[in-house]
């Protein structure tokens, strides 16, 4: 199944971006010694425990356009606690993509990232698969809704 989602952070970017209100916004600037592992952004019309859309990393070898609408599969999530709050994220691959798992040496790099670039106190719970995913994306829709 294709889900589509907005990329906010091109792969390989040290800047940190956000759509607010529909302007791109730069949310932070990395240290030097860290650029996002995959291209960025969030799925339209989700909603999270954090307060903010479900997050994405879309793995692949070149980096995607900011503001970009993308069609992905899902290949896993990693669950994350972010100052105290769910802040999981679903790790996916383009849609033409061929079909695959993630691969042990992705999830280190995915994890050190997240646990690091922030710069402050993260919990990595681990990583989960395609099935946890679809049913964190379901939540995450259905809790935008029941906000409208």
């Amino acid at each position: 199944m294709a889900y589509k989602v907005i990329i906010e952070t091109p792969k390989g970017s040290y800047k940190k971006y956000e759509i607010k209100k529909g302007k791109l916004v730069l949310d932070q600037v990395l240290s030097p010694e860290f650029s996002f592992p995959g291209n960025y952004g969030f799925f339209p019309e989700t909603l999270t425990g954090d307060g903010d859309a479900l997050d994405v990393l879309v793995l692949s070898t070149k980096p995607v356009k900011k503001k970009a609408e993308i069609k992905i599969k899902v290949i896993g999530i990693m669950h994350m606690i972010d100052n105290g709050k769910q802040d999981d994220k679903i790790i996916a691959i383009r849609a033409h993509s061929r079909e695959r798992k993630l691969k042990k040496s992705e999830k280190e790099q995915i994890r050190y990232f997240f646990k690091h670039y922030k710069q402050r106190k993260i919990k990595i719970k681990g990583f989960g698969g395609i099935e946890k995913a679809k049913k964190a994306i379901l939540q995450a829709k259905k809790r935008y809704k029941n906000v409208l």
